[in-house]
């Protein structure tokens, strides 16, 4: 653990830019070891969308979420998704873009959605903002930004064995001053809330947040990426992990880089088989001693559960 001054490399950006969440969303619809059957591509192939929202015209302008898009981008891309990259998208472009997805992700192996940006819930609905966003009144939501219902929904009627939805947007209201009324009274449509609205957690979900409800998410540097989307990234890109463990080890990093000042927070309703998105590469030198060696060496318990369950499958002779 690092020692609490670690914490001061990174800072709570003020109102909605200090505070960021995750989601991650699984539909599981009887999938086993993903990609353990066929290479990736097979079945509808991998497709996923990356929008990174930052540099607002009417709110707060955020630092990380172009970047943070970019690094999941690059890390998904080389693990055989098509991925459809928007970086500043207007209300338009953003509209576009998850009606392309849905289109390219019919019937996908895995379908994947990632939206970093300003994010808030008001009366219990949540609102992914483009760039473009104006809201001066209430009947302005609607109107200026995304009903994340809509996504939920665009990424169910692709139908995929498995569609992956990331919320990595801000957990405070980015439109708080219009929390009080022309007569200087509260306005109950628009007072601030902390965090997003809970989803809908049908059987089969796991929604990961970057920070646990009402607490703050912190940035990483300037130029880089925050320690949520860092993590996220390098365990995505490592060989063999099912879902949970994932998501296990990106709390415990995220924790270790801030001195505990953030901790990830997840829900889970999930069924079915272990998850792996990306499966560890055959062993090509037919050695089954120095296979069965390397499992052994694996110290996360559950980890090494599913990894003597693979090595069995693979060496069932």
């Amino acid at each position: 653990m690092k020692d609490p001054g670690a914490a001061m490399l990174w800072t709570p950006r003020p109102r909605c830019r200090a505070l960021r969440s995750a989601a991650l969303v699984v539909l599981l619809a009887g999938a086993g070891w993903l990609g353990t059957a066929e290479p990736a591509g097979a079945a509808g192939g991998r497709h996923a969308l990356i929008i990174g929202n930052g540099a607002y015209e009417h709110l707060t302008a955020l630092d990380n979420p172009a970047l943070d898009a970019e690094l999941l981008g690059t890390v998904l891309e080389r693990r055989g998704f098509t991925v459809d990259q928007v970086i500043d998208a207007d209300y338009e472009s953003m509209r576009e873009a998850i009606d392309r997805f849905r289109r390219g992700a019919q019937d996908a192996e895995v379908a994947l959605v990632y939206y970093a940006g300003h994010g808030v819930q008001v009366d219990g609905v949540n609102y992914l903002f483009p760039v473009s966003a104006d809201i001066d009144a209430r009947e302005d939501l609607r109107r200026e930004s995304v009903v994340l219902p809509l996504l939920l929904h665009e990424l169910e009627a692709a139908a995929p064995e498995v569609g992956i939805l990331i919320l990595d947007a801000c957990r405070d209201n980015p439109i708080a001053e219009l929390a009080t009324s022309s007569n200087g009274g509260a306005s109950r449509s628009l007072m601030p809330r902390k965090g997003l609205a809970p989803a809908e957690s049908p059987t089969g979900l796991l929604i990961a947040y970057a920070t646990a409800p009402g607490q703050v998410a912190l940035d990483g540097p300037a130029g880089g990426n925050s320690p949520y989307a860092e993590a996220l990234a390098r365990y995505l890109d490592e060989p063999g992990l099912e879902i949970g463990i994932i998501f296990r080890k990106v709390s415990a990093a995220v924790r270790e880089a801030t001195a505990n000042a953030q901790v990830p927070w997840i829900e889970a309703s999930l069924t079915g088989e272990p998850l792996v998105l990306y499966p560890e590469p055959a062993d090509e030198s037919g050695d089954m001693i120095a296979a069965l060696n390397r499992v052994l060496d694996t110290t996360d318990p559950l980890q090494k559960r599913h990894a003597l369950a693979r090595f069995v499958m693979a060496h069932a002779d």
